[in-house]
């Protein structure tokens, strides 16, 4: 390649924005109401009208009722992610969707759908993007997703 070619190519890189190294120091698979804050609770809600645009209660959302599409008890988790250290959001994940927030608060600035990353509020922060997109699945939809499969490969057996 010409070198005056790679020239626009090299300047776009240098303008990268530097990656971020989110670490998720806290994770807690809520059974019921009464194991979240106010604060989580708040932000259960808010998440859930992200997903499916309905401010139902937590304790709806925290629901294992099967038959109950807004329920997300079996596979919700709520994380804690911190940066050099400090915690500086929260999300509530459930399957490859989650929703995230600034720390302590129940501003949302990113929601993820079928794990598509977008920020909110006309946020532009490539980097923040992703690395909020490396945060992955719950571990209880992990375990939710290795039960159906043990399930399966155990009725296939039969």
């Amino acid at each position: 390649m010409d070198a005056r070619r790679a020239e626009p190519e090299v300047r776009e890189l240098a303008k990268a924005p530097s990656p971020r190294t989110l670490v998720v120091v806290r994770e807690v698979v809520p059974h019921d109401e009464g194991e979240l804050t106010t604060l989580q609770a708040r932000q259960l809600v808010e998440a859930g009208r992200c997903w499916d645009h309905d401010a139902l209660p937590a304790a709806r959302r925290l629901s294992l009722d099967e038959n109950d599409e807004a329920a997300f008890g079996a596979i919700l988790a709520h994380v804690t992610i911190a940066e050099d250290g400090a915690a500086v959001f929260e999300a509530w994940l459930h399957g490859d969707a989650g929703a995230f927030f600034t720390a302590g608060t129940t501003d949302v600035i990113v929601v993820r759908d079928g794990g598509v990353t977008v920020l909110e509020g006309g946020l532009d922060d490539e980097a923040l993007a992703d690395a909020l997109s490396a945060i992955g699945l719950s571990k209880a939809a992990v375990r939710s997703v290795q039960s159906v499969h043990a399930a399966t490969s155990a009725a296939k057996r039969r």
